[in-house]
């Protein structure tokens, strides 16, 4: 292993508090205002956590639970999708400027997932949004069992994170070698939804399941990703169409008898 856990965490907590200074041809380039702004990039995402609500929804059958727990929450931008869906909403965070600018209203405090400091079986459900495409390095068991531990059983699981059939990620990850003008976490990166699928189903978990989050990419035009999003939703669950998609939603729950 390249770098220890301790280290990763130090670079995590880093990338919140400074953003990148490289200044490449490529960045100048791919974060120019007609390939990538702000509502490019906020629809895209805004889509794909649209699909994550409507999947917490449907697997909660409309029922609101008593706790919730987002991790890593970062600087809350999760809540409005979820809030209605719990009485109480937590969320822990390595990086104490992240969690500084969570609303109010959720219960955010800083921890590492794996020093959460919750009891055993505490939540009915937990969110986990683009957390584990940075820990391609660490492997995910560690993670989804400390998960497993804080749920309740039948607890649900609910992850976000990109794909790496999707098109324009095969595209991006080789331009991402000439610096890095996506200002990313330096040893980021998409992985494949089979690796996701194997980790929950070794980790024990049951009722496993994956659809996509959206097509769109931010680089498309505000108005042609809502479009594309709405006609590609039919093929959200599509099992050859659905590994292309730029984010993917998966879902399992804890076993009872865990």
């Amino acid at each position: 292993m390249k770098n220890s856990y301790d280290d990763k965490v130090r670079r995590e907590i880093k990338w919140y508090q400074s953003s990148s200074t490289t200044s490449s041809l490529f960045r100048r380039v791919l974060n120019h205002s007609l390939i990538l702004n702000p509502a490019r990039l906020d629809t895209a995402y805004h889509l794909a956590k649209e699909t994550m609500a409507e999947t917490l929804i449907s697997r909660l059958e409309g029922d609101r639970v008593q706790r919730l727990l987002v991790a890593p929450c970062g600087t809350g931008i999760d809540y409005p999708y979820i809030k209605d869906l719990s009485e109480e909403v937590h969320g822990i965070d390595i990086a104490e400027a992240a969690v500084s600018l969570c609303p109010e209203e959720m219960n955010a405090q800083v921890a590492d997932i794996l020093d959460a400091g919750f009891p055993d079986q505490h939540f009915d459900v937990i969110v986990s949004p683009l957390f584990f495409h940075h820990m391609r390095e660490f492997g995910f068991a560690r993670f989804l069992n400390e998960f497993n531990r804080m749920l309740k059983p039948g607890g649900l699981l609910v992850i976000l994170e990109p794909s790496l059939w999707y098109p324009l990620n095969i595209v991006s990850r080789q331009i991402k070698r000439f610096g890095n003008p996506y200002d990313e976490v330096e040893d980021e990166g998409p992985f494949s939804p089979g690796l996701m699928l194997k980790e929950l189903k070794s980790s024990g978990y049951a009722k496993i399941d994956w659809r996509a989050a959206t097509f769109c990419h931010p680089a498309f035009p505000v108005a042609f990703s809502r479009v594309f999003h709405n006609m590609m939703a039919p093929l959200s669950r599509s099992p050859l169409v659905k590994l292309f998609s730029w984010m993917i939603v998966y879902h399992a729950v804890k076993r009872d008898n865990q």
